[in-house]
């Protein structure tokens, strides 16, 4: 992709990465850096639906490409991040629980699986190991959060899959 300069899928890592770093070494200096962090998901990565996955240097993007499992483990990365810093973010507590309403409603087949990645909102077909995965995570998660049977079911459901 021409002019490509971020991804969320890196900025997801980088959001891992930190996290792990914060763990072992919690300083103010690495908590801002996740501040600043959880800053770039709000104010450029996501939509009231979900998240955008390319962008050049401007963060301007460069596609309208989905991808519902970017989305469901941008849902726990983001809920790690509060969670181990004990960051008190509404905007992004807000945005997790959007983002799994999104998921939960329009990311998966006929058979209740999650799909990876669109540049439609027509039904997808395309899945791989690491989606479920995710979606493991994301709905139990999600679950924990809300206390939504919904989520615990998706969840347990992506798990039998796995299995």
């Amino acid at each position: 992709m021409p002019d490509l300069d971020f991804t969320t899928n890196t900025h997801l890592h980088f959001l891992e990465a930190y996290i792990n770093f914060y763990m072992t070494t919690p300083t103010f200096d690495v908590k801002t850096t996740l501040q600043r962090l959880l800053i770039v998901f709000t104010d450029k990565i996501a939509t009231p639906a979900n998240c955008l996955q390319f962008f050049n240097a401007d963060w301007c993007p460069l596609s309208q490409e989905i991808s519902f499992s970017h989305d469901i483990e941008t849902i726990w990365v983001l809920q790690r991040t509060l969670t181990v810093t004990s960051i008190k973010d509404v905007q992004v507590s807000q945005f997790i629980e959007n983002l799994g309403t999104q998921v939960a409603t329009k990311g998966f087949d006929n058979n209740k699986i999650i799909c990876d990645h669109s540049n439609t909102l027509q039904t997808l077909t395309r899945k791989t190991w690491w989606t479920l995965a995710e979606a493991i995570i994301g709905f139990y998660n999600l679950y924990q959060l809300t206390n939504s049977k919904v989520y615990y079911e998706l969840a347990t459901h992506h798990f039998e899959m796995v299995e």
